[in-house]
């Protein structure tokens, strides 16, 4: 998933969760619901650049 947040000039950030979850948990979240579930994980930050 997309760190949309991050997102710099040439880099991104990825979301990527260290077991399987369903991405189901994640739609039709508020704001503050969605954020909760991704501090509530475990996730691996992973940053590209060009």
């Amino acid at each position: 998933m997309l760190d949309n947040t991050t997102v710099e000039d040439d880099q991104d950030t990825w979301l990527i969760p260290k077991s399987e979850i369903s991405t189901k948990i994640l739609e039709n979240k508020t704001y503050s619901e969605f954020y909760k579930i991704i501090s509530d994980n475990e996730w691996i930050y992973y940053t590209t650049s060009k």
